[in-house]
């Protein structure tokens, strides 16, 4: 099997396993993927250790996907405060949602300035940084 159909049915299967674990609710974190990618993996791991390419190419796509997991969980939690303050009553509202925008900037290193590749590597991000920024009353 090659590296990149390997990756690609681990992805299947993490994506199959979030969105069983988003129906339920459940709260994710780091150490839930590190062990689903460990329990589902190992059988695979073995076949790839004598060709050192391909042992290489499969641990920056098991680094990969525990990035996306890690950036998914962020988001999804940043979305959650999001609602949460959208429901409170001014200006206290305003005051939070502008701390929340800070906390994003620094966890997901937003630049200063607008940046376009940023912007275009960090979609996700920065549509909710930016439905954070018009939904203040300045």
């Amino acid at each position: 099997m090659e590296v990149k159909e390997l990756l690609t049915q681990i992805q299947q299967q993490y994506n199959a396993w979030k969105l069983e674990r988003d129906q339920e609710e459940i709260v994710t974190d780091i150490s839930d993927v590190q062990q689903f990618l460990a329990a589902y993996m190992y059988d695979y791991v073995i076949e790839f250790v004598k060709d050192v390419k391909n042992l290489q190419s499969f641990t920056v796509g098991i680094y990969e996907l525990e990035k996306q997991f890690s950036l998914g969980v962020s988001l999804s939690r940043y979305k959650s405060i999001f609602e949460y303050l959208d429901l409170l009553e001014e200006p206290f509202r305003t005051g939070r949602l502008s701390a929340l925008m800070s906390e994003m900037e620094r966890e997901f290193n937003i630049p200063m300035l607008n940046n376009e590749q940023f912007n275009r590597e960090n979609i996700g991000v920065m549509e909710l940084y930016w439905s954070i920024s018009s939904d203040r009353d300045l």
